[in-house]
């Protein structure tokens, strides 16, 4: 009876230390998953965004490239690349090429995407004397032709707007190559042809195709 009696006063198998060994391990593994999470979705879009800042700027190309076409009614404007950008080692990356334009009313600049390959007009509003009398839009065109895009309302705003004597303006088409008679000198042309077509309806026949 003693002997029965010492084993159910027996003192009961304490687990509670497994239980600590177990939650001290899985404490550095939640911070870890937290860390984890936190770095890939707020860590990291940022510094992949400070990488490919920095990439495209050491990108940047100082110098000339292309061949720029101009419909203009005057022989006085100038247009030129100033440079253009892009990944150096994604040669398929889309590249962005900066455009000035010297104008009677001054210097114009704008910004183009070898992926876009379309025709830039510029109307200047030469009775207003303010800073916001330039204004600088597409005129689109079906991809590889010289079909303008059905019902184009910038190019229909662009031919009314020249035919108002308190507007002037010029179209630019670039290119990125430089022999005038590649597919792409050509399509530029052909381009700029379809506009003067347009001009001619409305009686405005002073403007004229330049190469630069």
């Amino acid at each position: 009876m003693k002997r029965k009696n010492d084993t159910a006063n027996a003192p009961k198998a304490n687990y509670n230390w497994i239980f600590v060994l177990v939650l001290f391990g899985l404490i550095p593994l939640l911070k870890k998953c937290i860390s984890d999470y936190r770095y890939n979705t707020e860590i990291r879009p940022i510094r992949d965004g400070l990488i490919e800042s920095f990439k495209r700027n050491e990108g940047v190309v100082l110098g000339d490239t292309g061949r720029i076409y101009a419909l203009t009614p005057t022989d006085t404007l100038r247009a030129g690349y100033h440079w253009y950008n892009g990944y150096r080692s994604r040669p398929n990356d889309s590249m962005q090429f900066q455009i000035g334009v010297r104008t009677a009313k001054g210097n114009i600049f704008f910004s183009r995407d070898t992926t876009v390959g379309q025709v830039v007009c510029i109307l200047i509003d030469t009775k207003n004397d303010s800073s916001k009398n330039t204004n600088v839009f597409g005129i689109y065109f079906k991809e590889g032709t010289a079909e303008p895009l059905y019902n184009n309302m910038n190019l229909r705003r662009a031919v009314i707007y020249l035919g108002d004597p308190g507007y002037t303006g010029c179209f630019i088409a670039d290119t990125f190559d430089k022999d005038s008679l590649s597919a792409q000198g050509i399509l530029a042309r052909q381009r700029l042809q379809v506009i003067r077509e347009e001009l001619v309806k409305r009686k405005i026949d002073s403007f004229f195709i330049k190469t630069y």
